[in-house]
């Protein structure tokens, strides 16, 4: 019918091509000619996402896939892409907050 359609989020093409998903650590939004890479903090566990999730407080965000958990001893507020240690001290033992 000479009409073209918008890829799906999580989705892209280039000039005249298919729809391709965008790979996990990866989105985009309707339309897209490329997929972009979660920011720092944020990640997209599965390919074809349209947006990128928040690690939760605790955790810290890594290869835009992941949220692991803060090492002993080191907290995360959400949306972290990495923890930060304790005061001397202090302790974490929930790796959301330092306690004395």
């Amino acid at each position: 019918d000479g009409t073209c359609n918008s890829c799906a989020g999580g989705s892209f093409s280039a000039a005249g091509g298919l729809c391709q998903e965008c790979g996990a650590g990866k989105f985009s939004r309707r339309g897209s000619t490329n997929c972009s890479s979660c920011a720092a903090g944020r990640v997209s566990k599965t390919s074809g996402s349209s947006t990128c999730e928040p690690c939760r407080a605790g955790t810290y965000e890594s290869d835009n896939q992941f949220c692991n958990a803060c090492p002993r001893g080191q907290i995360s507020v959400a949306g972290s892409a990495a923890c930060s240690p304790c005061d001397a001290g202090r302790f974490a033992k929930d790796g959301v907050v330092c306690e004395a």
